[in-house]
């Protein structure tokens, strides 16, 4: 769906966020998008480190969650409104607000030192699950599970572009409060 990466201009810090929908999801009739966010920097002594999540509608598709190692950390109602586009991020965030809490203790549990990580976890996990409630929404009703999670997918890839614009918006607004937002 998007990939993006960050080299810092001093030093040899790097980071990576790479997410992408998972067709096996899909065919189950669910729609389920893995992220993967990489880095390195002088918080980590230069080694790299990586995390995956996923942000996944649950089995009967009323719920988006926020997954990491099978542990739920956050979810939402897929009947959620989201404002539309071009509205400010603290005013999507806003019912997202469970999404942007469970990615708040996610990096808060896995990389405390590193706030730019944080970011991006923060970034991905909001801008990926407002996109997918979006689509869910945006999908017939009527439609079984599965032609409806076809939908919402087609929709996210569709919509790549998008959801990176809103992923670099939220990280921006996160790295100038200092990860404190």
């Amino acid at each position: 769906m998007f990939s993006h990466s960050i080299d810092a201009p001093a030093g040899d810090s790097h980071y990576a966020v790479h997410a992408e929908i998972v067709s096996d999801a899909v065919a189950e009739g669910r729609v389920s998008t893995v992220v993967n966010v990489r880095w390195r920097s002088e918080a980590t002594g230069g080694e790299e480190r990586s995390v995956d999540f996923h942000v996944e509608t649950d089995d009967g598709n009323e719920t988006l969650r926020l997954v990491h190692d099978n542990e739920v950390f956050g979810a939402v109602s897929l009947d959620t409104r989201i404002p539309g586009e071009g509205s400010d991020p603290s005013v999507v965030d806003e019912p997202l607000g469970p999404i942007l809490d469970g990615a708040t203790r996610l990096a808060d549990a896995l990389v405390a030192l590193d706030p730019v990580a944080g970011c991006l976890i923060k970034g991905a996990a909001t801008s990926v699950a407002g996109q997918t409630i979006r689509c869910w929404q945006a999908s017939d009703p009527n439609d079984s599970f599965r032609d409806r999670a076809r939908s919402a997918a087609a929709c996210l890839r569709s919509n790549g572009m998008k959801v990176a614009w809103n992923f670099v918006k939220r990280v921006g607004k996160c790295l100038i409060s200092l990860g404190l937002d």
